[in-house]
């Protein structure tokens, strides 16, 4: 069923295409620097997001500094091998940043995670962001930064995929937190996927004791399970604890690549 002209999901489309477009206008007239030596003229795409299919996404993690500042960072999330051959990433900012536009082109140590960029403020907003791979193709996509998450993590999975799957779960420092969930993918059929979180190890849990941490497991940016709150503690070294009520498995659409995001809430 197709929505409404005036629905919120479409203006909200509307109003993202929108942005990247702007975004796209904003790095032509500012001397972005290109990449490679094809001198293509790169049209924005995704600018709805990026869909499932890609073996990347944006993602980002806040922390409440005090009680009117939060510090935040926005990253790239692939596998190792769509990280490896991105040269730098350009984010750009709401206007009161200075400069708005910024660039990296530092992957970084972070599991499943590259191009960081760290910064502190007190409210959110849709972040144009450009992927510059080596091979000189562009990518233009958007983000909504959000300050509901301490650590995430995402894979994307093929169609075909049955078994354990791991998702390492971070902060931008490792030390704020750093887990790797386990979901255990089943196939109810060729089309549909059974999804179901069964296992955490926990590297760092955040402080010197331990951690209330919950979970939310997204598929397409739907919630599809939920990791009750509970009190972690990594012992000084890595440890595996099993879920003692993981839920009913998740039934979901898989003909195409799904994105699986995994965000982690802390409660002191």
């Amino acid at each position: 069923m197709s929505a409404s002209p005036h629905s919120p999901d479409t203006w909200r489309d509307v109003r993202r295409a929108a942005w990247c477009v702007l975004c796209a206008a904003v790095w032509s007239v500012s001397g972005a620097p290109t990449v490679g030596s094809t001198g293509q003229s790169m049209a924005p795409t995704g600018a709805a997001g990026i869909k499932a299919s890609e073996p990347f996404t944006i993602g980002n993690t806040a922390e409440r500094e005090d009680s009117d500042e939060w510090k935040w960072a926005v990253f790239l999330q692939g596998d190792d091998d769509t990280l490896a051959s991105v040269q730098c990433v350009e984010y750009l900012l709401h206007a009161s940043f200075k400069p708005p536009r910024q660039a990296i082109c530092k992957r970084g140590s972070l599991p499943g995670k590259g191009f960081l960029l760290a910064a502190k403020g007190w409210g959110t907003f849709q972040l144009g962001v450009k992927v510059l791979f080596k091979d000189g193709r562009a990518r233009f996509l958007t983000h909504d930064l959000r300050f509901s998450a301490q650590v995430e993590g995402w894979v994307s999975v093929p169609p075909s995929f049955a078994g354990k799957l791991k998702v390492p779960v971070t902060a931008a420092d490792l030390n704020d937190g750093h887990f790797v969930m386990t979901l255990d993918v089943t196939r109810s059929s060729s089309d549909k996927m059974n999804l179901q979180p069964v296992a955490i190890e926990v590297h760092q849990d955040g402080s010197g004791g331990k951690t209330g941490w919950s979970f939310d497991v997204l598929v397409d940016e739907h919630v599809t399970s939920r990791v009750r709150a509970a009190r972690y503690n990594d012992w000084g070294h890595p440890t595996r604890q099993m879920l003692d009520a993981p839920g009913a498995a998740a039934i979901v659409p898989s003909a195409a690549n799904v994105g699986i995001r995994v965000l982690g809430v802390r409660h002191d």
